[in-house]
């Protein structure tokens, strides 16, 4: 409850002088180490142990089989904890030391060793980790991956929820990549071979979910998921969310039916505890530790209230004097940043990006002058890398804001705009982002302060795992002694905020319930061979995350369904097109429109005359656009051959049905043809090699909008390519998709495209290396990062290092490749592969093969590559 009128304001209590705003806490008493020591719920007498992988005898006080810290009923654990937990782990010395240098690791938390050090954890059982934000799960999910890849010899897959966030996990990983001796796979978008490559080491695949299940099906259809010996799922309480929580659930249950891996599951804001230990036959490791305190803050109008833990509500402290007018400043945020910046940073997130934009607007023009001043020249290098990565365009509202350090971030930037806002936030050069909610699972940005602007995204009040989320980003360790959050809430919106921050977090429902999500599985576990008749579908549906026995009766439906669809026969033997729904990762229901329409254009005849086409053919079936101008859809028409023409008259497109558009403007809703064909005449202009900052402001989409749909337009076309691969009636599609994806994905010159392929080099980035001297992957992998930055204006170094870890994957993925094919014809056995290849990831150097017994054969593999 809200409280201004406590008795318990009386008491005497130990003051604490936040930045800008003065508070009182309440004395408490902790039933933990100040060193996070876990609190453990068993009364059990202490058994010997031996170490599973170094034969030592040790102590492992025995927990609860669910091993739940932090519960009510709580005390200080006294055994003693291994002073080494690399030794336990059997994690040669070296790598333990090089690990404690590149990630700085000084000593551990107490929870951290215990959970490490865990014979259960030793033996490969699964868990799952309950715990807040920056309580140092992802040291354990590294220590743990280290431990499986180098000491165990198999492979591990980590599961991140987002592709921001796999491509900025993959980046940090390289250093760890280099230094250790494991290769680092990305599988977002487009990236990621199906199936992977062998190589002689062992493997971490950085996967988003979906990328995930696509690789796991591939390695049960291969015969080789045996080479997985751990899967580490972050951001877990994700399984509850509709489409790509269904994925992840599928994903789990495929691994415990028919693999032998660990499964390790991390989150901060799980419910439902119960069902997910059934579900993964997992221990729980769950405490309420957090380095660094946080403070929690709600602002109603002028009034501010202070989270009381010890009686659960919120007790008023104090009104906050405005600093602006309520004209110009209507939430009194400028008194909440003014004490902080630029010293410290702050995060805050609004409902709308046109919100994020409008904030930035504000605080730039009413910042001081000292926060201008600060780091000037480093901010004038961010605006420059900003438009050298835009060819030459920057938002004015972002170039002002950056000079006052003040920044937005939405999905209304690209790719290369948000990690140049993202670094310049880490580094300090911009002390403030306005950000749209995304932000809080979608990048670690952790900030002293987080301000939420209003307990809504869009129209909708926000849940509480979101704002949980969100405030856990307050308080970064090592950084901060505490961080403090702030939530802006209207007196209308009060007792709702209340109600969603005092309720229990929502129950997690499993997503296969939906009869269209359990035909997906069931088609995949045919088609994969995991399951041959019903009885098998059944046992590995009681496996699953979903109890409701009912849906052991759908499983009946869904195959009759099945059979209907085309997809499977009577006998429960996969046809093609349920191969290929199941290769393409389709839901069965969208295969058969997919299939017929593909064979449609093929029996009229594919217009091959330009490629606009399979580009129609390819347009993103998921992607919405609110407004389109018809006018202009008009203009790219008329533009059009009159072959090209005639393609879209026989989809019901022509001057008449245009011009009936210009005048109803009709709304067009995802997987519209009409909205399919004009995402084609966009992907046309970037065809013609038009840069995207020229093609988005021609159709009035933002740049991060239209970077977004080319991205879904070439992971259709990724899945098109896998469908038709499959269907031998489909077999001209197999020679065009991926020149198509090819040359989509870069759009420059033909000499350019090696260097396009390398992750943040776009058209004028890569003419740049090309100019250099750097006229092809190999090249750059053999450059340093502060060479490159030396030789290019406007390039910091985290996009530096970014470049060169990204040639060096490429280079090394291109031999590895290369040495298979030469392998599987004879002409290299087994050992010259694993040495070609250790030198590769060791020095990056381009390798000659030679056939055996032909010396004077050319080389498999020039220096050009």
């Amino acid at each position: 409850m809200v409280n201004r009128s406590s008795p318990r304001l009386a008491r005497k209590r130990v003051s604490d002088e936040v930045e800008g705003v003065s508070i009182s806490k309440p004395k408490r008493t902790s039933s933990r180490t100040p060193n996070g020591r876990i609190l453990a719920c068993s009364s059990q007498a202490a058994k010997p142990y031996r170490n599973p992988i170094t034969g030592e005898v040790g102590i492992n006080e025995p927990l609860n089989k669910t091993h739940i810290v932090g519960g009510s009923t709580r005390r200080i654990s006294t055994k003693v904890l291994p002073s080494d937990p690399f030794k336990v782990m059997a994690i040669p010395e070296n790598i333990g030391n090089s690990y404690k240098i590149l990630r700085n690791v000084k000593q551990f938390y107490d929870w951290q060793v215990e959970c490490l050090c865990d014979h259960r954890m030793l033996r490969g059982s699964n868990f799952i980790l309950s715990l807040p934000t920056g309580a140092g799960k992802t040291l354990v999910a590294e220590l743990l991956i280290i431990r499986t890849l180098l000491t165990l010899k198999r492979s591990c897959i980590l599961i991140l929820p987002f592709v921001a966030i796999v491509q900025e996990k993959t980046t940090g990983l390289h250093k760890l990549e280099e230094e250790m001796g494991f290769s680092i796979e990305e599988y977002a978008n487009t990236r990621g071979r199906i199936p992977p490559l062998r190589r002689k080491q062992k493997s971490l695949y950085v996967c988003t979910i979906e990328k995930a299940n696509v690789l796991i099906n591939s390695l049960i259809s291969e015969d080789r998921i045996g080479e997985i010996g751990l899967v580490i799922v972050d951001e877990l309480h994700m399984i509850g969310e509709n489409k790509r929580g269904t994925i992840l659930e599928q994903t789990l249950n495929k691994l415990l039916f028919k693999g032998s891996c660990q499964i390790v599951g991390m989150s901060a804001t799980l419910s439902s505890l119960g069902k997910l230990k059934k579900f993964l036959s997992a221990h729980i490791y769950a405490t309420n530790f957090r380095p660094v305190k946080l403070n929690e803050f709600m602002k109603i109008g002028t009034q501010l209230f202070y989270y009381n833990e010890e009686s659960g509500g919120f007790d008023y402290k104090k009104d906050v004097k405005r600093l602006l007018d309520a004209k110009v400043d209507p939430d009194g945020l400028v008194p909440l940043i003014a004490p902080v910046i630029p010293q410290k940073s702050i995060l805050i997130f609004c409902p709308s990006k046109e919100n994020c934009e409008n904030l930035c607007q504000m605080l730039s023009r009413n910042v001081p002058k000292p926060v201008r001043d600060h780091r000037a020249v480093e901010k004038l290098e961010i605006i420059e890398q900003i438009m050298e990565s835009n060819d030459g365009v920057i938002c004015p509202v972002m170039k002002s804001g950056i000079k006052s350090g003040i920044a937005y971030h939405h999905s209304g930037l690209t790719r290369d705009e948000r990690i140049l806002v993202e670094n310049a936030f880490k580094s300090g050069i911009i002390c403030v982002i306005c950000a749209t909610s995304t932000l809080a699972a979608g990048v670690n940005l952790p900030a002293r302060r987080v301000i939420i602007r209003s307990p809504k995204v869009g129209r909708d009040f926000i849940g509480k795992a979101q704002y949980l989320q969100m405030i856990g980003r307050a308080g970064r360790a090592g950084l901060d002694d505490q961080g403090e959050s702030f939530v802006i809430v209207q007196e209308m919106e009060r007792s709702n905020f209340l109600k969603m921050r005092y309720d229990e977090l929502p129950e997690i429902v499993s997503g296969m319930a939906d009869i269209a999500k359990l035909e997906s599985f069931i088609l995949d576990l045919l088609a994969l061979k995991v399951c041959k008749n019903e009885e098998d579908i059944q046992a590995a549906l009681r496996m699953s995350f979903l109890e409701d026995e009912d849906a052991i009766k759908m499983i009946s439906e869904a195959l009759e369904r099945l059979i209907k669809m085309g997809m499977i026969t009577d006998e429960l033997t996969v046809t093609e097109l349920g191969l290929a729904s199941s290769k393409g990762a389709f839901e069965p229901t969208s295969s058969p429109n997919i299939y017929n329409e593909l064979v449609k254009a093929l029996d009229k005849g594919l217009v091959l005359s330009s490629h606009f086409h399979l580009l129609c053919t390819i347009a993103p079936l998921d992607v919405d656009l609110p407004v389109v101008d018809f006018n202009l859809f008009y203009q790219d028409f008329n533009s059009l051959s009159y072959g090209e023409k005639l393609l879209l008259v026989e989809w019901g497109i022509d001057h008449n049905s245009i011009m009936k558009c210009i005048i109803s403007r009709p709304r067009l809703n995802a997987g519209d043809y009409r909205l399919r064909v004009y995402i084609a005449f966009m992907l046309r202009n970037l065809w013609a090699a038009e840069n995207l900052s020229t093609v988005a402001d021609r159709f009035k989409v933002s740049r991060g909008w239209l970077n977004s749909t080319v991205q879904s337009a070439l992971s259709y076309a990724n899945q098109l390519t896998r469908f038709v691969n499959e269907v031998p009636q489909l077999w001209a599609y197999r020679q065009l998709l991926p020149e198509l994806l090819q040359k989509l994905n870069v759009c420059a010159r033909q000499e350019l495209v090696p260097l396009l392929e390398i992750d943040c080099v776009k058209r004028s980035r890569a003419q740049q290396l090309f100019d250099l001297g750097y006229k092809n992957v190999g090249a750059v992998s053999r450059a340093t990062p502060e060479e490159l930055t030396r030789k290019i204006k406007c390039l910091g170094m985290p996009q530096a290092q970014r470049i060169v870890a990204s040639a060096k994957a490429i280079f090394r993925d291109l031999v590895a490749e290369k040495a298979e094919e030469l392998k599987q014809i004879g002409l290299l056995d087994g050992d010259e592969t694993k040495d070609k290849e250790d030198l590769v990831v060791k020095s990056a150097t381009p390798v000659k093969f030679r056939p055996r017994h032909s010396e004077n054969r050319e080389n498999m593999l020039s220096e050009s590559c």
